[in-house]
């Protein structure tokens, strides 16, 4: 077990050298990875179309919820969801949103489809929740997405939001 305090302090004085603790450091590591994947991707083709398609849906969602704050308030239907009920709430209260989250969906069964691998759509999540200028938007962009791919994958790995 790690003593808390002996690792604050150690971050504390890490804080004072420059020096980064070994997990922010690790952490750092695999954003790096991931950022790099995601300047590599394909510029053309059927991953770029995804790419392009879940930049448009995500910037269409954010701005419809930031112009119908009940929008995100109400009931949020889960497309690996097996609970009729809830998809019907969401589809009859907000059918556009539905839309919009049901596409993200299906852009991240095909963009798993296509790769086989959640390390790339790591990459494309990064690319596509990143095609805004405002930083803030992008984060919470990244957040709608890695909720809206939750569950996708197959029985090797899956997408966990």
């Amino acid at each position: 077990m790690t003593d808390l305090r002996t690792l604050f302090a150690q971050a504390r004085s890490n804080l004072h050298t420059g020096d980064l603790p070994p997990t922010l450091t690790a952490r750092q590591q695999v954003l790096a990875r991931i950022e790099e994947a995601a300047a590599a991707l394909p510029t053309d083709g059927p991953l770029h179309q995804i790419v392009v398609a879940l930049g448009y849906l995500l910037t269409a969602l954010v701005e419809l919820e930031a112009t119908n704050p009940e929008t995100w308030t109400r009931t949020r239907f889960d497309p690996w969801s097996e609970d009729p009920d809830a998809e019907l709430a969401e589809l009859a209260c907000e059918p556009v949103t539905y839309a919009l989250r049901v596409s993200l969906y299906r852009l991240g069964q095909h963009a798993h489809r296509l790769t086989g691998s959640i390390e790339t759509m790591r990459a494309i999540h990064l690319r596509a929740a990143n095609m805004t200028e405002d930083p803030h938007a992008a984060e919470y962009r990244r957040d709608v997405l890695d909720r809206a791919w939750h569950g996708i994958g197959d029985a090797d790995d899956s997408w966990a939001a």
